[in-house]
């Protein structure tokens, strides 16, 4: 007797050809919208050619759907069709949020789209290639390899390129710089007695050495590139430890890799907080293992990382003891952590740094650490609800669940581990903590143990349906394909390096790099927010304008570049250009005490005590007073 859905292959089977007509057509509306007409999600699912958008979604999945059944039982075995019911569940998820979920409706899409994508892969390419592969140790080292070298020479070109600045990148060049030859003195680009008068980071201590030997700050990106591909391993044995299947396993350590917060944090010059993860996962696999001196051993260096971090150990502490029944690891867990949070805020940074802890900015709970602790226990919802009153929060959100396809929501006991990086993002009183840069990095490896979880449930309660680890390998390659897709929906590393234009190098790289051999390795140098971090392994350098000991100290260089102001928008490039030519003109008329030392194109080299030559000042200032023009004539007035 034949089973359902053999009866709906068999009645679907005359309209093969039309359903591929339509699909196509659909994808080409799509592209169409997408990539020609530069359009939204929202503007493609609403438009003309497709009538209502309800009518689409029907049909659009409709088509796939039946695709799906057609192709299972023509191509493979009846049992694989049964991943039907993950469709349809798919399917009820797409329409309530497209029409209850606002903004999410994108992201859900996007989603989809993955799902339909695993699906396919599931069967063709990917469906013996688990079986095939041997030695997945070797391919996790390539595939890590190959991942840090594509982060380092993003980080290092951009560089380069003159897109890092002094805030972080030249603050930490000079700290570590410092580090390596046991400095401990100031921070000229913070501005700051002692950098951990700022944040209490002490791992960048024995991480800087390799700055002894390579004292540069492409030096720090490469060691930062290393850290978070390396953390790929200890995340691959948490995910074998979970799934017992090393192909998942695999998929896991890419969709890591592929997430959106991920390489932001390596899009946004060097952070602390990226050496993390990597402390992070071995610290939970200890824990897993229940290999208690070394979990305790591993701390160290994760509360190292940061002074904030103790608050994500601390819901380790108590996800120990809630979930995994760890009553005293947990206890001690907690109790190290908050001990390690108090020494940092409450002695540490008030004693090296006479402004005390100043990055408690969470007004919406409370006013200090203390009101916030009592205004959580006492009325959650309301920190709940401050986690998306804001479009920026709310995107955040829906980035880092759909990068995992949602799966994390699907263990809601590991999920708990997210809160903390989530609602210190969310809950900060700076936006910038809400909407990008490196602070999904916070919440990468827990997302990351969340999604795996999720997998084991719906492989724990569904696999038994499936032959073999069809749906295991399925739900591997979704999470992978999801990452990726949901990445690129957000310019990120890899849609950057596919940009010609990426590769070409600005000549006042090289102008400044030339300029740069005419200053004394002991000299004070001030010179523009994108130049600091070119030359910010040195005891003192400062940005320009704007840094309050430049202000108050005497400068023995100025190093000022027309031609070095960087905006990815054309017109804001322009109008940096001319505010960079009023500043240079402003200095050379007014800053007797200084003068022009030496010139090449548009960067200048300004030297204290020095004599200009008053026919080459001339010619200088004409030069400038003919680029404003240049440059003024270009802009598009605002109306």
């Amino acid at each position: 007797m034949k089973s359902i859905f053999e009866k709906i292959n068999t009645a679907l089977l005359p309209f093969f050809w039309p359903i591929i007509i339509l699909t196509g057509y659909l994808f080409g509306t799509f592209a169409y919208f997408i990539i020609f007409r530069n359009n939204k999600i929202e503007d493609f699912l609403g438009s003309d050619l497709l009538g209502t958008s309800r009518i689409f979604l029907v049909l659009f999945l409709v088509f796939f759907i039946s695709l799906f059944i057609f192709l299972g039982f023509r191509y493979r075995e009846a049992v694989k069709t049964r991943i039907l019911p993950i469709a349809i569940l798919s399917l009820g998820i797409f329409l309530i949020m497209k029409y209850r979920g606002g903004d999410g409706g994108e992201y859900v899409f996007f989603v989809y789209l993955s799902f339909l994508l695993a699906y396919i892969l599931s069967f063709t390419v990917f469906e013996k290639l688990d079986e095939k592969i041997k030695n997945y140790r070797k391919i996790l080292f390539i595939a890590l390899a190959s991942f840090f070298v594509i982060f380092s020479f993003y980080s290092i070109f951009k560089h380069i390129k003159l897109e890092s600045t002094d805030f972080d990148l030249g603050i930490f060049t000079q700290a570590m710089y410092k580090f390596s030859r046991f400095d401990f003195s100031e921070n000229t680009v913070r501005t700051v007695s002692h950098i951990w008068g700022d944040h209490f980071h002490p791992i960048l201590f024995p991480v800087s050495f390799p700055m002894l030997v390579f004292p540069r700050a492409e030096t720090i990106l490469i060691i930062q590139a290393f850290f978070v591909c390396l953390a790929g391993i200890p995340l691959y044995l948490i995910a074998r430890e979970i799934l017992k299947n090393r192909f998942a396993s695999l998929a896991i350590v890419f969709a890591f890799l592929f997430f959106a917060g991920v390489q932001k944090a390596v899009d946004f010059d060097f952070h602390e907080i990226a050496l993390m993860p990597f402390f992070f996962f071995t610290s939970f696999y200890l824990m897993l293992k229940k290999n208690w001196l070394w979990y305790f051993l591993s701390l160290i260096p994760l509360l190292a990382c940061k002074e904030d971090i103790a608050i994500l150990v601390v819901f380790l502490g108590l996800y120990m003891i809630v979930f995994r029944r760890e009553w005293r690891a947990g206890a001690l867990t907690i109790l190290i952590s908050a001990l390690w949070f108090a020494l940092a805020v409450m002695v540490i940074i008030p004693a090296l740094g006479p402004e005390g802890f100043i990055y408690f900015q969470y007004s919406t709970i409370g006013a200090t650490p203390k009101e916030a602790i009592v205004s959580l226990l006492t009325n959650p919802l309301h920190a709940l609800q401050a986690m998306y009153d804001h479009p920026f929060k709310i995107k955040t959100v829906w980035t880092h669940l759909s990068s995992f396809g949602f799966l994390p929501l699907l263990s809601p006991a590991s999920l708990f581990l997210v809160l903390p990086a989530v609602g210190e993002a969310l809950l900060n009183d700076n936006i910038l903590r809400w909407s990008g840069n490196h602070y999904g990095m916070l919440a990468a490896p827990m997302l990351a143990i969340s999604a795996t979880y999720g997998i084991f449930n719906i492989n724990y309660i569904f696999g038994s349906y499936f032959a073999k680890n069809n749906l295991l390998k399925f739900l591997a390659i979704f999470v992978v394909v999801c990452s990726f897709i949901v990445s690129q929906s957000d310019r990120t590393i890899f849609e950057r390096l596919m940009e010609p234009g990426f590769y070409r190098l600005p000549q006042a790289y090289f102008d400044i790099k030339e300029l740069g051999r005419e200053i004394p390795q002991d000299a004070h140098l001030s010179t523009q927010q994108n130049i600091v971090p070119q030359f910010a392994s040195r005891d003192f350098i400062y940005g320009y304008p704007g840094n309050k000991f430049e202000q108050s100290r005497k400068m023995d260089y100025y190093l000022l570049s027309v031609d070095a102001s960087i905006s990815t928008d054309a017109q804001d490039e322009l109008r940096k250009k001319i505010k960079s030519i009023d500043e240079l003109e402003n200095f050379l008329v007014n800053r007797a005490d200084y003068g022009l030392y030496k010139k090449i194109n548009g960067s200048y080299l300004l030297k204290r005590g020095f004599k200009s030559d008053p026919s080459q000042l001339k010619k200088a200032l004409a030069e400038l007073s003919e680029q404003r023009i240049v440059f003024a004539s270009k802009i598009i007035p605002v109306e």
